[in-house]
């Protein structure tokens, strides 16, 4: 988000606050504020109090605070982040600057502490829920007014930029040019991990099955999240490894690096996509 809107309003001044731990997340061209202990961490003082006084003096210069919901506001992954959340949303609607938070998921049994949290929230705080029964839950286990609004992946428009986003482009290409039909698998850890079983054999045999019975069909291989822990890519490549050889040169693996906006730009142009991916499964509606 910050990248795009930096690329789309180059004369915005956009600042970014982030909590320790989070600095995986920091973008690149845009003034940074880091906090230094986390808000429900410790009690009132030390490096909190003034953490706390440094963020109300960047809220004077500022006409909006934006936070990203995404899959994580019911606390599920982290209902400490909600905690801290909520009082940053509370603290910057008294200091005069309306609040926001962006479309997110909402499940139907959030983290205690996380709704507990949340029922604290600001009621002028626009929440937006990206999919109705999200809205239905947050609204009726909060109580805290929210809206409807599409997820923010929808916005992002498709660009090659990467070149290894190029160069598999142009391999598909190539398999257009023979006749070939083109399916997009994505896999990650989140369907894999404590399963009792070997997944990642599954997903090699089935995509065997696909090729050996369709000579028209090749398979790109899409990784979405790099996140160190579940990356899409050692996923992929895993499944690829274990497939039987006089099939790999049917399978094409995209190889870091690459942005969000390359993978879409990919995805729009294959036949099919199979995905454990939200965002890339939107990412594919693009053209697919």
């Amino acid at each position: 988000l910050l990248n795009l809107l930096t690329r789309k309003y180059p004369g915005m001044r956009l600042r970014q606050v982030l909590f320790p731990g989070w600095e995986q997340f920091y973008c690149p061209g845009v003034e940074q504020m880091a906090f230094t202990a986390l808000p429900s961490s410790i009690k009132y003082g030390g490096s909190w109090l003034r953490d706390e006084l440094r963020f109300v003096f960047t809220l004077l210069s500022c006409r909006h605070f934006t936070v990203i919901g995404a899959d994580v506001m019911d606390g599920r992954y982290d209902p400490v982040q909600i905690l801290d959340t909520v009082k940053l949303c509370n603290l910057a609607i008294k200091s005069g600057v309306s609040v926001t938070i962006l479309g997110f998921s909402f499940s139907d049994s959030p983290n205690p502490m996380a709704l507990a949290a949340l029922r604290k929230l600001d009621p002028r705080v626009v929440c937006l829920c990206r999919d109705a029964v999200s809205l239905e839950r947050f609204q009726r286990l909060t109580q805290h007014p929210a809206e409807l609004a599409a997820d923010l992946a929808f916005n992002m428009k498709p660009k090659l930029e990467a070149p290894s986003a190029v160069k598999a482009a142009q391999w598909i290409k190539e398999q257009r040019d023979n006749g070939k039909r083109i399916i997009g698998l994505n896999a990650n850890v989140l369907t894999v991990e404590g399963t009792g079983v070997d997944i990642l054999q599954s997903y090699a045999n089935e995509l065997t099955k696909i090729l050996e019975g369709n000579d028209d069909i090749v398979c790109l291989m899409l990784p979405h999240d790099l996140r160190e822990g579940q990356s899409d890519y050692v996923t992929l490549k895993s499944i690829a490894e274990r497939m039987h050889q006089s099939y790999k040169d049917r399978v094409y693996l995209v190889a870091p690096a690459f942005n969000a906006w390359d993978i879409k730009a990919l995805a729009g142009t294959l036949d099919l996509v199979i995905a454990g991916r939200m965002h890339l499964v939107i990412g594919a509606l693009a053209g697919t």
